[in-house]
């Protein structure tokens, strides 16, 4: 789902992108970026060696700034994330499948496995929506906690705003997302792409399953996987965006 960052073999290679980029993305900000993101770790690293509070501190901060549990709740937050996630309530102590747009989770999700399974940091690019489902592209860093302080924090995370489409934007901003999901289809394995086909071309679960000699609960849960990586809630949402993509000629899927 994550690969490297273009453009810069000096790099560390856990930075990373998705999406198709719509900002001009120079090694100047990038590095500007990254050292900005070790800033705010170090100071989120320095205040839970010392037992402090943190959220006066990371209040301080523009970007969007967060902390999470192994078990990937959210501990922490500062006030300019919740500004653009969740305007109207605290979120603490909940999973980001239920509070963050369905854009966010898949990218946000496969993020912290990352950092979970031992990468110690990771940049990346995403587009998603806001509270308002307003589509922005974001700059994000990962990095770890494990093993820092004495608390339960695993993850720290950082986020940048780096543009928001407004409705001049609309059909760039369309686009954007189209490629984006065009990207995480043809990431998903080669099976689940031939059950997402079938399903686009009129065949039920049980059709597919009879035909795969599986059960329907296996293809239901391939389904529900699909669905899940794709961003989308339901498989008529599923069925209308392979078309669009076909229609818009991303690929010739036969639906």
């Amino acid at each position: 789902m994550l690969n490297k960052y273009p453009g810069n073999d000096s790099l560390p290679p856990t930075v990373l992108q998705t999406g198709v980029d719509l900002v001009p993305n120079t090694t100047s900000n990038l590095i500007d970026f990254i050292q900005s993101a070790d800033r705010i770790a170090a100071i989120v690293a320095a205040s839970l060696e010392r037992g402090e509070q943190l959220e006066p501190l990371i209040n301080q901060e523009s970007d969007l700034v967060y902390l999470k549990s192994a078990d990937q709740r959210l501990l922490c937050s500062n006030e300019a994330y919740r500004r653009v996630f969740t305007p109207d309530e605290l979120p603490v102590g909940r999973f980001g499948a239920s509070f963050l747009h369905r854009t966010i989770i898949p990218i946000s999700e496969a993020s912290d496995k990352m950092i979970l399974e031992g990468c110690m940091s990771a940049v990346f690019d995403h587009y998603g929506r806001d509270s308002e489902g307003q589509l922005s592209l974001f700059r994000s860093a990962k990095k770890s906690l494990i093993g820092v302080g004495q608390g339960s924090f695993a993850i720290l995370g950082i986020t940048r705003v780096e543009k928001t489409f407004i409705d001049s934007d609309n059909e760039i901003a369309k686009g954007a997302l189209l490629a984006d999901q065009w990207r995480r289809f043809n990431e998903l394995p080669e099976l689940d792409r031939q059950i997402a086909v079938s399903l686009a071309r009129g065949m039920t679960a049980m059709e597919i399953a009879q035909q795969r000699e599986v059960s329907k609960r296996t293809i239901e849960n391939h389904r529900n996987t699909i669905l899940n990586e794709l961003g989308v809630e339901s498989p008529l949402e599923m069925i209308k965006l392979l078309v669009r993509l076909q229609e818009k000629g991303f690929g010739d899927l036969g639906v």
